[in-house]
């Protein structure tokens, strides 16, 4: 029996393809963060009275729709990121981009609640641009020796 005879095949799937523990873990923990951080946004801008345009003013504030709306994009990261998807960094850099395009809406309101936002979207992108790293290769080890 050679050495290859006695190699067991590797399961079928695309797991092999996932996102690494480590990895997994510190993109999953910064969406939350960036999730926790939208959160305090919006309780800041109630709190202050100042209005961040996805919010509306206090006492006339906006359809549901666009009080979620920032929110819908980092909890998609971040079930991403929970399942270990090798496009874990694709879908971060996206939804970090979409929250930096909501802070930059907010500039000219309320600029340091704007800048806040910003700076919440550019730590989710950069970690899951980071999370690169730990996505292995398309091709396994094992098959590349062929």
């Amino acid at each position: 029996m050679t050495r290859e005879n006695a190699q067991v095949p590797p399961p079928p799937g695309d797991h092999y393809l996932a996102l690494r523990g480590g990895w997994k873990a510190v993109v999953s923990l910064t969406w939350i963060g960036v999730v926790i951080g939208l959160a305090s946004v919006w309780a800041v801008s109630r709190q202050t009275g100042l209005s961040t345009w996805w919010l509306g003013p206090p006492g006339n504030g906006r359809h549901l729709l666009f009080t979620i709306l920032p929110f819908i994009a980092p909890f998609i990261a971040l079930t991403t990121s929970i399942g270990g998807s090798r496009r874990t960094w694709q879908v971060g850099v996206t939804a970090g981009a979409f929250v930096v395009a909501v802070g930059l809406f907010d500039l000219s309101r309320v600029t340091r609640l704007g800048v806040v936002e910003i700076a919440l979207g550019c730590a989710g992108a950069g970690s899951s641009l980071a999370s690169w790293v730990g996505t292995p290769l398309t091709k396994r080890p094992e098959q590349e020796r062929r």
